[in-house]
């Protein structure tokens, strides 16, 4: 199963994986309109790092119970690709520190960078829903499909 880097237009970015695009949509809806997210193919070796938090206060949830560590620089190559600009302005700075200005101005940029438009459907109806419910096209696409089987059914 293929993982990707999925950078979302604030900057931000997530691992994803799935078997398809309709699968990788509906585990990104969680996070917000997977439609507006690149998706960068990781093409090396990745392994993403969390520990147990010594401490949790009344966590609801498993995951609340990790902290991040760290990504193996394996992912270095599509990783970096990714976040060129941001990558270039920590190369450069000196040891001392000094140049984390340039650094601030490129987080500055990727938060502020053009938006990706999400891929919106030919068919009003499904232009519609996508718009109105923050969905990509393709789980658009897979609700009408849904909603065109239970017609069916109906009709029988």
């Amino acid at each position: 199963m293929p993982v990707y880097i999925a950078r979302w237009p604030n900057g931000d970015f997530s691992i994803v994986c799935g078997k398809n695009r309709l699968v990788i949509d509906s585990v990104l809806d969680e996070e917000g309109d997977p439609g507006s997210v690149e998706l960068t193919p990781i093409k090396r070796a990745v392994a993403i790092h969390f520990g147990l938090k010594d401490k949790v206060d009344s966590p609801e949830v498993l995951y609340q119970c990790f902290e991040f560590h760290r990504f193996d620089e394996l992912l270095s190559g599509d990783f970096y690709d990714v976040y060129a600009d941001l990558n270039a302005a920590i190369d450069v700075i000196g040891e001392d520190g000094t140049n984390n200005e340039s650094v601030a101005k490129a987080l500055a940029a990727e938060v502020l960078r053009a938006p990706v438009d999400p891929d919106i459907s030919d068919d009003p109806q499904l232009a519609d829903l996508q718009r109105t419910m923050g969905i990509s096209k393709s789980m658009a696409e897979n609700y009408k499909k849904i909603a065109n089987k239970v017609q069916k059914n109906r009709k029988r």
